[in-house]
């Protein structure tokens, strides 16, 4: 299947997503419990691949963490790099070198719904690739089984 739809598909995002610039409290709450389970503490290097509205990386940089995040969305690039964070464009494949690119931890907050199987394996691959000596892979995606998620 080709994937030239994606980019039209993500032109209206934003307006579907309806992000708030200011990040709600229990975002910080659930980051918080998150970070605690993936065992990595400031001043850790953490990756974010689909950062959307940045809220995750803004959190972390207030923590102490060194942030880099991935995002396709332009202008959720330039908002992210706007606030400090090194925010790269595209897809981590492409934008990431393995032999350059070194993370404590890598995280996906509901990114893995838009990829397909094999985009999948291969992020895994990759990520695999781009993590430090005990580094670790946080994910998160929507219970399909649930109407909420």
């Amino acid at each position: 299947m080709s994937q030239d739809w994606r980019p039209r598909f993500y032109d209206d995002y934003l307006a579907f997503k309806a992000w708030e610039d200011k990040r709600p409290l229990v975002l910080d709450e659930i980051f918080d419990i998150e970070a605690e389970r993936a065992g990595k503490a400031p001043p850790a290097v953490i990756l974010e691949i689909g950062f959307g509205s940045g809220h995750f990386l803004d959190w972390a940089a207030a923590k102490g963490y060194n942030t880099t995040g991935v995002e396709i969305i332009p202008a959720l690039v330039e908002s992210a790099a706007r606030r400090g964070h090194r925010a790269l464009r595209g897809v981590p494949r492409e934008v990431l070198n393995p032999e350059v690119d070194r993370f404590d931890l890598i995280v996906a907050f509901d990114v893995f719904e838009h990829l397909t199987i094999e985009e999948i394996a291969d992020f895994l691959r990759l990520s695999a690739s781009l993590l430090n000596p005990g580094g670790r892979l946080l994910a998160r995606f929507p219970n399909g089984l649930v109407p909420f998620g």
